[in-house]
């Protein structure tokens, strides 16, 4: 990883160290890379990354800075989903922040909790809604014959409809991205925008697949991978700012795998018998959501072909995280909340903008609240579970995160 101090490519968009602020040009066709920081004026506001504050989202940028919010934990049960694809499910959801709603899945093996840091810095901006996954976390498992990649995003789209979140940004990493992508296509109404990290889909991932299918002994390597990208996470934990989290959670999550492993294999045959992803994709750009997908560049599992098609298909932008591997976003709490901030001043705070612009209000005087008047169901359950905002105490404020990033928009 690259740390702050040592040296930065001016061809990256980065946070740069307070006091500097970034320009912002192009080099080469269709990439827009930030230039080498140069000294603010004095009456600057510092910044860590290169946001425009006074356009995009600027509703969701004010009051953004400060150590992680809390977020409250609940177990909810989903009625059985017309669509059929299971009956009354326990879902287990993570909720906290005000504003608009931001829907996130995470990776598989894995559950919320291990996020909650991100998660917190998230909920500065948003009203974070976390969900376990079927059979992840404290999410009960569907049963045997509904174990497939779209009843796990059909199960995320029903809890989304108990809560009563009529619209959102929709985020999800590695299988939640896969999971997160089919939910929008099966509603694009639902989504807002849609952020995919690392995620498990694309033409070349569905070629792979397509091959596990046929010669399953393959799929020992891809596991080996993951698990050297895991490995290489805890032998680095002390270079993260979420070791003593990483090192708990981890050590929590690892004994429940050990205790009941079973409860993997579920979601892992989904992934290998899952529907090929490109149409899936295809249709999320044919709605017109805005998509971004963020890729670490050092992943062994996710290629950068992989990451690329799923950008293509989408009609989406590319943001690649230099020497970062399968499990950035948990490497760096600081990582995605600032590539989304950054975001907040470009597409993903016009795509906001242009949401609440449907609704009548005028994104450029609309507060926080206002989002939470249009984007969820009157007296909605996610709102009456909302804890009263507050943050983290004893967290250090957020600083510019350990890594950098490049744009590639499409």
């Amino acid at each position: 990883m690259v740390k702050p101090g040592r040296n930065r490519s001016p061809l990256l968009s980065h946070c740069p160290p307070a006091g500097l602020a970034a320009t912002t040009g192009t080099t080469g066709p269709g990439t827009t890379l930030t230039r080498a920081p140069q000294p603010a004026p004095r009456d600057a506001v510092p910044s860590y990354c290169t946001v425009d504050v006074a356009a995009g989202a600027n509703w969701a940028l004010r009051d953004s800075d400060g150590p992680p919010v809390r977020l409250k934990s609940v177990v909810v049960h989903v009625p059985a989903c017309p669509r059929g694809y299971h009956g009354q499910h326990r879902v287990k959801v993570r909720i906290g922040g005000s504003g608009f709603p931001l829907v996130i899945a995470h990776g598989y093996t894995s559950h919320s909790r291990v996020y909650l840091l991100v998660l917190g810095l998230l909920a500065r901006w948003f009203k974070v809604i976390a969900i376990d996954l079927a059979g992840h976390g404290g999410t009960a498992a569907l049963p045997r014959r509904q174990q497939r990649t779209a009843a796990y995003a059909d199960l995320l789209l029903c809890t989304m409809d108990h809560l009563g979140i009529e619209k959102a940004v929709m985020v999800g990493h590695s299988l939640g991205g896969r999971v997160a992508a089919e939910a929008v296509s099966m509603q694009p109404t639902k989504a807002a925008a849609l952020l995919l990290a690392n995620p498990t889909t694309g033409s070349f991932w569905d070629q792979r697949v397509h091959r596990l299918r046929r010669h399953p002994g393959a799929v020992f390597p891809l596991i080996g991978r993951l698990l050297n990208d895991t490995t290489h996470l805890v032998m680095n934990i002390d270079t993260t700012d979420q070791s003593a989290t990483l090192l708990r959670l981890g050590r929590e999550m690892f004994l429940s795998h050990v205790r009941a492993p079973w409860r993997l294999a579920p979601a892992g045959l989904a992934m290998l018998t899952a529907a090929p992803s490109g149409p899936i994709l295809a249709k999320v750009g044919q709605a017109g959501v805005q998509t971004v997908v963020i890729w670490g560049e050092a992943d062994p599992v996710v290629t950068r072909a992989d990451a690329r098609s799923t950008a293509d298909l989408t009609r989406g932008e590319l943001i690649v995280v230099q020497d970062s591997g399968h499990s950035w976003p948990l490497a760096d709490r600081r990582t995605l909340p600032d590539i989304v901030r950054s975001e907040l001043g470009g597409h993903l705070g016009q795509a906001l903008d242009d949401c609440l612009g449907t609704f009548g209000l005028d994104a450029a005087t609309a507060g926080k609240n206002a989002a939470e008047t249009v984007c969820y169901r009157r007296n909605s359950l996610a709102v009456r579970l909302t804890p009263p905002f507050a943050y983290w105490q004893g967290h250090r404020q957020s600083s510019h995160p350990l890594v950098l990033w490049q744009r590639h928009p499409h």
